[in-house]
């Protein structure tokens, strides 16, 4: 029985979303191979009344077990099958479905059959699978149980509602169904067998069905492989909620059952009542081609309009050799007149095919009941069978029954609001109202595990999630996080809907005495965002980015945009183009990891269009070298706007990003050189204008270095030290002047230079290198040279003197031997006394 439960949750997500009016597959149960036409009854011929399907709607579980009778586990006895076809509640009640079996009649198609075929050729006997429909208005009532004693045992989910349906469960001491003899069947008794179930609502056109089905499951040695029921028989008991005030009708619908080959067992119908012509047009698409004229074009038929039997659905009336469509009431129309459909037009189905077939009374159902009343326009005799009689076989004609909901239920409403400063706190404070009664009852389920069962009433103060789910909650969950909180309240007649079924699931559907709400136990992401240009132009990109938004406890997952001119989008950055001027209102919805999401909204000014600004400036160097620091004087401005940022671009690869407002700008160059210097203006509209101009840039001089004596000796040798380099090239030349009238080249790696003086004297010894510019410098440095020390004036004189003396002497010596000697009178020798 849970998992039909579950199966009902799973559906129940669909009730908004899928309407009966689009629904094209009434099969619970897919596999079965549908018969389209009942030609004979299971037991008899055209003249039984076949067996059917009646609605009870006033069924009556119980709680006591007898002999004929079982009160299964999780649920309720559910053996009635008195059919009542009117009742009046106040609260929660039970529809019963009833199949009118007997002993003359049992759902069998071949009388000595006894478990599946032995051929798949033959149409097996018992009963594998079945199912039904009830449709219902949905603004009056829907399938949900009460909270039940059932969960009293689940600590967890304490007021969880009941099983909305509840299989029957007749038991015989005579008879067994596992025989062709049959027997009473308890199908709340095969907990393994398969029990979908299927709800589908359309609260705007009146009109829902929810579908229940069983199907043992094959193959399986526990189960049988088909039962022969061979008495009045309750297949299921579906519990309705209130919704509103108001007359419901249930009527029976899509009865199908299956034997074990998964074939259609015919003759079994539901009891009949109204319904709209359902032409199967393939693939499970169904057609009402019950038409009409509207010849006075108001939607909606009129007494005197043609009814016709569109045969080949074409939606044209047609009267000739290859088609010929059924005319039911009115005048033919003309050949090929359009045709419209009117829902309220309905037939009874005799033969259980779902399509009208000639002889079937038609009629127009104007209070929408699918019953015919007395007084309602017949559109085809017969007349149609007046509201159903209960009973037994074979009177029994109870395919539609009617309820009276005397009691508006109370409806839940609340409010969660966390608590400033305190994002794991929160106060829950319901406004729920009733129109027609006090509400006496409020159930609280804080989706942490914890409940407020009618404790508190109707405001629960700081339910603090931080310090009960330390470290994780009662079920389980952890936070920061994301809990459905739900309400239940209950009026003085007792008039509710539970709010969570038996595996704490959160129930969701058109009952008002329940709530839910989503809440994040978690501190709210912020948004943030800026976009530039800050006065967008119609047709140029707006780029906004929401980089600086943040969450405290988790991480933002999604950012969605949505700029207020019917676009959209996502992403940190995104980038979007206005086609019309004016102020759009854009929002960033953030989402954090927990699921809570925060909004910004920014106003953002969208301009026609855009005066570009004005830039100029001047530099405060005519002929630069590099290392120079060079200042530009800027000018810039906007007639409509304001300039938000300038972009100097030196032409060497620098560009400098400075404020709108600033007036100057420095820099200096590392290479010689021509530069285009180019300065960008943008404006608040992303509207630029650019001014250039060049700049000449020299290379500098070489640098050198002289270090040496300041005084030296005549005669001495003088050395001095130097360096020389070219920051912008190399050295090409070096030469020494050392003021003597001397100079001297050196190399260009040349370190050190050496120089003799020879008289006294002040020199200034100067060194210039030349690079490969031909740029030059020079370095100077002053040499005093004086005598040695320790000498007089006379030595000095003497010192002078002699070598003039002794110069003197030779030349005389010189002079002597250059003059003739004297001729002797005689060649004799003579000698000389001493």
């Amino acid at each position: 029985m849970r998992r039909a439960k579950k199966a009902l949750l799973l559906t129940l997500s669909l009730i908004l979303v899928s309407t009966l009016g689009l629904m094209t597959n009434h099969l619970l149960l897919p596999s079965i191979t549908p018969t389209n036409a009942v030609l004979t009854c299971p037991t008899g011929g055209p003249a039984n009344a076949c067996l059917s399907v009646s609605l009870d709607v006033n069924s009556r579980p119980t709680t006591t077990a007898s002999s004929t009778c079982a009160v299964p586990s999780g649920q309720k006895g559910v053996c009635d099958t008195t059919v009542a076809t009117l009742a009046s509640n106040a609260t929660t009640f039970r529809v019963g479905a009833i199949l009118n079996a007997s002993a003359a009649a049992r759902t069998l198609t071949t009388s000595s059959c006894v478990g599946p075929p032995a051929s798949a050729t033959l149409v097996g006997c018992g009963v594998f699978s079945w199912q039904f429909g009830i449709i219902y208005d949905p603004t009056l009532v829907t399938p949900q149980g009460d909270p039940t004693s059932y969960c009293a045992g689940l600590p967890a989910h304490p007021d969880c509602g009941e099983d909305t349906v509840w299989y029957g469960s007749n038991t015989s001491p005579v008879g067994n169904p596992n025989t062709p003899a049959g027997g009473q069947v308890n199908w709340a008794s095969y907990p393994t067998a398969t029990h979908p179930i299927s709800i589908t609502e359309d609260p705007t056109h009146h009109t829902a069905e929810i579908l229940i089905g069983f199907a043992f499951l094959a193959p399986s040695g526990s189960l049988p492989s088909g039962v022969v029921i061979n008495s009045r028989n309750t297949l299921a008991s579906v519990a309705f909620g209130l919704v509103g005030k108001g007359s419901p009708t249930f009527s029976i619908a899509d009865v199908i059952f299956a034997d074990a080959n998964a074939a259609q067992i015919p003759g079994i119908m539901g009891a009949p009542d109204l319904q709209n012509d359902r032409t199967l047009i393939g693939n499970n698409n169904y057609q009402n081609r019950l038409e009409f004229s509207d010849t006075n074009a108001n939607g909606v038929w009129d007494s005197g309009e043609p009814v016709i039997y569109d045969s080949n659905g074409d939606g044209k009336y047609e009267a000739g050799t290859l088609y010929s469509d059924t005319l039911l009431a009115g005048s033919a129309p003309v050949n090929n007149t359009l045709l419209s459909t009117d829902p309220l037009i309905r037939f009874q189905d005799l033969n259980a095919n779902d399509i009208w077939d000639t002889g079937e009374p038609v009629s127009y159902d104007s209070n929408n009941n699918n019953l015919y009343d007395t007084g309602e326009p017949v559109i085809s005799s017969p007349t149609p069978s007046t509201p159903c009689t209960g009973g037994l076989l074979p009177n029994n004609t109870c395919g539609a029954v009617s309820d009276t909901i005397t009691n508006d239920p109370p409806h839940a409403i609340f409010a969660a609001i966390q608590t400033p400063g305190q994002p794991y706190v929160y106060t829950f404070t319901s406004s729920s109202t009733d129109s027609d009664g006090p509400i006496t009852g409020y159930y609280w389920d804080f989706g942490d595990g914890t409940q407020d069962l009618n404790v508190s009433g109707s405001t629960v103060f700081l339910h603090n999630y931080g310090s009960l789910c330390l470290p994780t909650c009662p079920n389980g969950l952890t936070f920061p996080g994301a809990f459905t909180v739900t309400l239940r309240v209950i009026d003085n007649l007792n008039a509710t809907g539970a709010a969570r079924d038996s595996s704490d699931a959160p129930i969701s559907n058109g009952q008002p005495s329940h709530k839910t709400q989503l809440i994040f136990v978690d501190a709210l992401p912020i948004p943030s965002f800026t976009f530039t240009p800050s006065h967008p132009v119609l047709g140029r990109t707006v780029s906004f980015d929401a980089s600086a938004s943040s969450d405290s406890d988790g991480s933002i997952t999604s950012y969605r945009w949505n700029f207020n001119d019917t676009q959209t989008g996502t992403g940190v950055k995104i980038t979007h183009t206005f086609s019309a001027a004016g102020l759009f209102n854009v929002t960033l919805t953030v989402q954090d990891n927990v699921g809570a999401t925060s909004t910004k909204l920014l106003l953002v000014p969208v301009r026609a269009s855009d005066q570009a600004p004005t830039v100029s400036f001047t530099s405060d160097k005519v002929n630069p070298v590099t290392s120079d620091t060079i200042t530009l004087t800027i000018t810039a401005s906007d007639i409509d706007g304001t300039v938000t940022s300038l972009a100097v671009d030196w032409g060497d690869g620098t560009t400098h990003t400075i404020p709108g407002t600033a007036t100057t700008d420095t820099h200096a160059y590392n290479t010689f050189g021509t530069f285009t210097i180019k300065i960008t203006a943008t404006d608040d509209s992303d509207s630029t204008t650019i001014a250039q101009a060049n700049q000449i840039v020299l290379p500098r001089h070489p640098v050198v270095t002289i270090s040496g004596p300041s005084s030296a000796n005549t005669g001495a040798t003088v050395t001095i030290t130097l360096t020389s380099s070219a920051p912008d090239g190399t050295i090409s030349s070096i030469k020494v002047d050392w003021g003597d009238g001397t100079t001297d080249s050196l190399t260009v790696t040349a370190t050190t230079a050496a120089h003799t003086y020879a008289t006294v004297g002040n020199y200034n010894v100067t060194i210039t290198a030349t690079d490969s510019n031909g740029q030059t410098s020079t370095k100077s440095q002053t040499i005093a040279v004086t005598t040695p020390p320790g000498l007089s004036t006379i030595t000095l004189i003497a010192l002078i003197a002699v070598p003039i003396v002794a110069i003197v002497t030779v030349g005389l010596l010189l002079l002597r031997r250059r003059k003739p000697a004297a001729k002797p009178d005689t060649p004799q020798s003579s000698q000389v006394n001493r």
